[in-house]
């Protein structure tokens, strides 16, 4: 919640959450690549846990990287405008220094880049700042589905709690259980339609994350009811066990 609300104004923003080293390393390669698509930082929300993780990675040579090239202006110079032009609402851009000039405030802007106090300016602004993000959610990484697909328990994780998680689904499953998890590989903008999609059909979801229960409070505000959603949280700086997902997942299906 901190990397969603925690600056003023309202925004939307893409927020990845990687789960292995190799995760970190294709979601920072896909982090650029959606920064540039969508003009706007994106947030690689690791942790101190998996930062200490010692792992094999394949690193890419740079010609076999898939890596998203801006558009460009094109056109006169003279009453170049820098938001003027507009590609699936994203303002094309020129690099600094380009002959197209390229103002950057971080106040409200014209078309032109200059700031501008005017409140009609400001409501379109930020409204086309959520639309050129929320209207492309399908653009985004999507979560990960392991297990049985017609699951009566599913697991939802994202970071360094979705390992512990997959080995305690992996464990039930093979004595029988019917579970399935859920990787969430993008935390902001929520995905909704993806998580009710997959989500829908389970008895009981167990929501594994190292908060006070973050992700559960969104799976709510997706219609889930909360009878329905049992927390496995750790707030202490340790990690969450396999053991302890295990526990929650086998008293669920006893």
């Amino acid at each position: 919640m901190a990397v969603r609300w925690g600056s003023p104004g309202d925004h939307s923003l893409i927020v990845l959450a990687p789960s292995s080293v190799q995760d970190s390393y294709d979601l920072t390669v896909e982090a650029f690549n959606l920064s540039e698509r969508f003009r706007t930082p994106v947030i690689l929300l690791s942790d101190a846990a998996l930062a200490h993780v010692r792992e094999k990675v394949e690193i890419r040579e740079p010609g076999e990287l898939n890596l998203y090239q801006r558009e460009k202006p094109s056109g006169p110079v003279n009453g170049y405008l820098p938001y003027g032009t507009l590609h699936n609402n994203v303002p094309v851009m020129s690099n600094f220094g380009d002959e197209h000039i390229l103002r950057v405030t971080g106040l409200v802007h014209q078309e032109s880049g200059y700031s501008s106090d005017n409140s009609q300016i400001a409501e379109e602004l930020v409204q086309r700042l959520a639309r050129k993000i929320d209207n492309y959610q399908e653009e985004l990484p999507a979560p990960f589905f392991y297990g049985r697909q017609a699951a009566d328990l599913i697991v939802v994780s994202f970071g360094i709690s979705a390992r512990a998680s997959l080995e305690a689904v992996n464990t039930v499953n093979s004595e029988g259980f019917k579970a399935g998890m859920l990787e969430l590989r993008t935390i902001w903008p929520f995905p909704r339609k993806k998580v009710k999609e997959l989500c829908s059909g389970a008895k009981k979801i167990l929501v594994v994350e190292a908060n006070h229960g973050q992700v559960r409070e969104q799976l709510i505000s997706c219609g889930f009811p909360p009878e329905k959603l049992r927390g496995v949280n750790k707030q202490n700086a340790e990690v969450i066990t396999p053991s302890e997902v295990l526990l929650a997942l086998k008293e669920e299906n006893s």
